[in-house]
């Protein structure tokens, strides 16, 4: 696998930077990571802070108006990162820079910013609260985590309390350079991109006293639970399970094997709920985060009444992957998959960012990246059927099933009906 040179740098005031340079783009790339605690964090003060940055929705015609046409700028918050994402002609990356972390450096929230903020939230989440991805994710953290959960949404009175001062204030603990990541492809050119970080950064910086934030609460093996959503026509489930860190050496046979199982659209489950058996709209595995834990996590869309049988279905295919492992033949396609990927990933200067930037923060050098397609084709056949046998068994898995209660309550889970929430 072929990369162009990445530089590696850190700033003095701490934000390491990634750059590579293509003489013949005419756009670049950037992307910019900040860690943020996954609890003790005001979510209502977090989302208008992103709101009111560059890249918010407060500011959302800026970009163009200040960098030029077909600039685009996006600031999102996951509750573990800030991340403003940007796409601008290789001139302007200079003004990007200073945009960016002028912002950064000098927060300023007015009144008439937050309310401006705090009136766009709540709109927004009136259809957001609806959302079953929304709804799932916070039952499902409820039953595995306990109530407390950070919340996935802010209620309107605590958006509407928001003032100046606590944005102010949680943008000065939380938004500094130290762990922050930097990531720029594309054509600008390094020497104005080095000149401009090293303006722009001067003033940014964090209070070296600050401490450092608790960590949230601990994931609970909580079995499956029924939890209810209002008036729809769709179920959902959610199961996860504890995985590996990125850095852990078993890391790339997992990546296979989850792919085996759910991973790609020939993997198992969904060769079997959704070509099959046609009971699911979608159905993958994933290997995600939620706070602070690594995680499998398993992800299906039904029809509420066929819920029960999904869900048997689920951990019927978690049960024979334990049992009869993937074989040599779906080792084989599901590592050109994921190779295949790789190498589109690389194929822009938007994905290779996306590709730096994915990577960079979990705890790995970028050899780890240049030498993945290697270590993918290493792993063995044995490898990935002890990762099956150790991680996929059913009993690890806990989460939730969502849906309306008058028609789950009227099937036959194989889950204690006084479990629901």
């Amino acid at each position: 696998m072929t990369f162009p040179e990445v530089n590696e740098q850190v700033l003095p005031c701490g934000l390491r930077v990634l750059s590579t340079h293509s003489p013949s783009a005419s756009m670049a790339e950037v992307r910019l990571a900040i860690p943020m605690p996954s609890t003790a964090v005001d979510l209502a003060a977090a989302l208008v802070m992103v709101d009111s940055l560059p890249g918010g929705g407060g500011r959302a015609d800026e970009a163009e108006n200040v960098l030029g046409p077909g600039a685009l700028v996006q600031t999102t918050y996951d509750h573990r990162w800030l991340r403003i994402g940007a796409s601008v002609p290789a001139t302007k990356l200079p003004e990007l820079i200073a945009l960016v972390f002028g912002a950064l450096a000098t927060p300023r929230y007015s009144a008439d910013t937050c309310r401006g903020a705090t009136r766009r939230i709540i709109q927004r989440n009136i259809m957001a609260r609806s959302h079953p991805q929304i709804i799932a994710r916070t039952a499902l953290g409820r039953h595995c985590y306990g109530d407390d959960f950070p919340a996935v949404l802010p209620e309107p009175s605590a958006l509407s309390a928001v003032t100046p001062e606590d944005v102010t204030r949680l943008h000065r603990d939380h938004l500094v350079p130290d762990r922050a990541l930097l990531v720029v492809t594309g054509g600008a050119d390094q020497g104005r991109t080095s000149k401009a970080l090293a303006e722009a950064t001067s003033s940014w910086s964090a209070d070296p006293g600050r401490e450092a934030p608790a960590r949230g609460p601990e994931l609970k093996d909580a079995g499956i639970t029924l939890a209810e959503r209002q008036s729809t026509g769709q179920s959902d489930i959610t199961l996860i399970a504890r995985s590996l860190p990125r850095t852990d050496p078993r890391f790339p046979a997992l990546s296979i094997a989850n792919c085996v199982f759910g991973g790609y659209p020939a993997s198992r489950l969904v060769a079997r709920l959704r070509e099959e058996k046609g009971l699911v709209y979608a159905v993958e595995c994933a290997l995600d985060e939620l706070l602070e834990d690594e995680l499998i996590m398993i992800h299906a869309g039904m029809d509420p009444y066929d819920a029960p049988v999904v869900l048997r279905e689920i951990q019927s295919e978690l049960a024979r992957f334990a049992a009869e492992p993937p074989t040599a033949a779906e080792i084989a396609t599901a590592r050109e998959y994921m190779l295949g990927m790789l190498y589109q990933s690389a194929a822009s200067q938007a994905g290779l960012a996306e590709l730096l930037f994915s990577v960079a923060p979990l705890g790995v050098g970028l050899d780890w990246l240049l030498s993945l397609p290697q270590v993918l084709h290493d792993v063995t056949t044995d490898q990935v059927a002890e990762i099956a046998r150790e991680l996929y068994p059913p009993d690890r898995f806990s989460g939730v099933v969502v849906g309306e209660r008058g028609v789950l309550g009227a099937q036959e889970f194989d889950v204690p009906q006084g479990a629901a929430r």
